[in-house]
């Protein structure tokens, strides 16, 4: 297997290695954020200073926990950007994004520092995985909800949930489409084949998909896409199992509602007599 090799794998940019080698391009990173927020209607400088993948975030002290931060980009003097990406997202993972930007808003502060001289920090999470329902978290029609601490100052933190599985109720004539939304579809892609035609004719966005498949085709990878692919089809098949029995306790429901004894619904749908008597 030679560097280089067209080859391929499921969600490449999922891979949470793939997805950092790929994002701490600052060329790349840069037309991303400046897409990204264009879409949501900010105007923000984007002079990046320093970029930083897979960095300690310090507890300071030899009891509290430590972190490694993502992607932490340093915007000038007043702004750091936290990014992540998650293949499934459950509240345990919102807690830790939670921490991790909070982490990294009071780590600014230095013995005698003044605390008006903090930088606003700004938490992107990017999430795919349509079987987790995060209903209590964000509205499943929005793109991205904003979450302003109600504790602190919102001018401060600001952290922002990207459910990528919507990307797809956005429909635009081609020429229209934004380029905030084709990042999002790319990083979502099935595979590298979606991801370059979704990148086609933009100079950046094919860098994107260049820098995607250099990563793949490192035979030093492919254990770890292996492992990952893997994962994803186990996902997948629980996820199959658990619409399959959800379906079955639905139609018992249904069954019942129209007089059909319970013997008869537990025969046609395979559930046991005491799984339905609960219904």
């Amino acid at each position: 297997m030679k560097e280089g090799d067209n080859l391929d794998c499921s969600y490449p940019l999922l891979i949470d290695k793939c997805f950092k080698y790929v994002f701490s391009d600052k060329s790349i990173l840069r037309d991303f954020l400046k897409s990204f927020f264009e879409l949501l209607g900010n105007d923000i400088n984007l002079n990046i200073s320093e970029v930083q993948v897979q960095s300690l975030i310090s507890g300071g002290h030899i009891t509290i926990k430590d972190f490694y931060g993502d992607i932490v980009i340093k915007i000038g003097k007043k702004l750091i950007i936290c990014l992540e990406v998650f293949n499934g997202f459950e509240r345990k993972d919102f807690r830790k994004s939670l921490m991790y930007t909070l982490r990294y808003y009071s780590n600014q502060l230095k013995v005698g520092m003044k605390y008006y001289k903090t930088k606003k920090v700004i938490g992107i999470i990017l999430f795919y995985d349509s079987t987790y329902k995060m209903d209590s978290l964000m509205k499943d029609y929005a793109l991205a909800d904003k979450f302003n601490i109600s504790d602190i100052d919102d001018l401060e933190i600001e952290i922002f949930l990207i459910k990528l599985d919507n990307t797809t109720k956005f429909t635009y004539n081609k020429s229209e489409e934004p380029k905030g939304i084709k990042y999002l579809k790319a990083i979502k892609s099935e595979n590298l084949e979606e991801i370059k035609k979704i990148t086609k004719g933009d100079h950046m966005l094919e860098k994107l998909y260049y820098r995607t498949l250099a990563f793949i085709g490192k035979p030093k990878n492919r254990g770890l896409i292996d492992h990952f692919e893997s994962t994803m089809r186990n996902a997948k098949r629980i996820a199959k199992l658990e619409g399959a029995e959800k379906n079955k306790i639905e139609t018992a429901r249904k069954m019942l509602l129209k007089g059909m004894d319970l013997e008869l619904t537990a025969e046609l749908t395979g559930l046991s007599e005491d799984e339905i008597s609960k219904l």
